[in-house]
């Protein structure tokens, strides 16, 4: 018998539904960088850090096939295994916030979650973990590298409610953080200990 999941107190929502239209068609996450799909670069250390809800959308068993892979040489890697689930947005095509929302309808009620990108790859374990310990009592934590804000961003147990509340109200979760900043608490925050935490990949030389 194999090792059961082991769930932990953090979830993180990678969005892996797009289209990757700046690559001509070509499915981003799943090309390869430096030996390796670029989703391994995101998958590995959120895995590491906690319990993952992958959302797919646009080829989504390719995607989902790929993820599995990284999934099972982390976990032979590791003396934890970590919980790991894909889900399929079918409305992917309306865009990101349709994958959040539906990433966010799969956390677990009462546990801190972070929303990442699935094409920002160098984002380590120790990232997560800085930018999950400074939620402290706010809603959102919201991390800054040079004045521009990146991922991932967290998210206080009681969001999930407020969000899925207003899915069908706003095109955008900063649309949505903006129109309730009255009864939200966001922490805003520099973020100097990875200053490549901001780049993401979208063009062809992003891979060279």
């Amino acid at each position: 018998m194999g090792i059961l999941p082991m769930q932990t107190n953090k979830q993180i929502i990678l969005l892996a539904a797009g289209l990757s239209s700046r690559l001509g068609g070509e499915m981003k996450i799943t090309k390869e960088y430096k030996g390796q799909p670029l989703l391994h670069y995101a998958l590995t250390p959120a895995m590491a850090c906690g319990d993952v809800i992958l959302v797919t959308g646009n080829e989504a068993a390719s995607v989902t096939t790929t993820a599995l892979k990284i999934n099972l040489t982390v976990s032979q890697g590791s003396s934890l295994s970590r919980s790991f689930k894909s889900v399929v947005n079918p409305n992917y095509m309306d865009g990101q916030f349709s994958s959040i929302i539906c990433g966010v309808s799969s956390v677990r009620p009462g546990v801190p979650f972070a929303i990442m990108p699935s094409d920002v790859p160098f984002c380590t374990k120790e990232d997560y973990e800085n930018i999950f310990a400074e939620l402290g009592d706010a809603d959102v934590a919201r991390p800054f590298v040079n004045g521009t804000p990146c991922h991932p961003v967290v998210f206080a147990p009681r969001m999930k409610r407020l969000i899925l509340a207003n899915k069908h109200k706003f095109s955008s979760m900063n649309e949505l953080l903006r129109a309730k900043q009255d009864v939200i608490k966001i922490k805003n925050f520099e973020y100097t200990k990875n200053p490549k935490l901001g780049i993401d990949f979208d063009y062809p030389e992003d891979f060279k």
